[in-house]
């Protein structure tokens, strides 16, 4: 209900730079940039080490004018928190002085570590599960969505004759989706 005229800060999109994690960053980036469509997008690839589990970094590049802007990190899922940790660092050695985070879900114990590394840093996160499953070889947190990244860019694309779009098929890897998500 309309209560009347209301103030409220105002977010200087050149003042930002969006930073999805890659891959599954790039698809929250969208709902994001349609929030703030003049920020600028960075852009960090990590992946992780199947000896150590530890994540690695494969691609960077970077908004210019770091210290002007304010970076949000945009993963769909905080797990252990060790990609949202790298990349936080990585962006405060580049010279970003503020950092925040958003994310979809997230794990209590990605939360802690984020905390305990980055206390300064803003986060905002849409769910807080319960657990991490013990999975550590995929992130997978306790809702099922795991491998974000594979929901994103890995399923079977059919080209239709009307449209030149690529259409989502099902796949095997669907069946571990939560019925409202196939």
């Amino acid at each position: 209900t309309w209560a009347g005229p209301l103030d409220v800060a105002h977010v200087r999109a050149e003042k930002v730079t969006l930073v999805p994690i890659l891959r599954a960053g790039l698809g929250f980036l969208p709902g994001v940039q349609a929030m703030l469509p003049a920020a600028a997008v960075s852009v960090i690839g990590l992946r992780r080490n199947e000896a150590t589990h530890q994540p690695e970094t494969y691609y960077e590049r970077l908004a210019d004018n770091m210290g002007e802007r304010t970076a949000i990190l945009i993963d769909p899922m905080l797990a252990t928190g060790g990609s949202a940790l790298a990349a936080s660092d990585m962006l405060k050695a580049a010279g970003y002085r503020q950092v925040k985070c958003l994310f979809l879900v997230a794990a209590p114990e990605g939360l802690r570590a984020l905390e305990a590394a980055h206390p300064d840093i803003e986060v905002y996160v849409a769910a807080v599960d319960e657990r991490l499953n013990g999975q550590v070889w995929v992130t997978v947190i306790a809702t099922g969505l795991g491998g974000g990244h594979r929901r994103s860019f890995t399923p079977s694309f059919a080209a239709t004759a009307t449209s030149s779009a690529p259409t989502r098929s099902r796949s095997a890897d669907d069946s571990d989706l939560p019925s409202f998500l196939q």
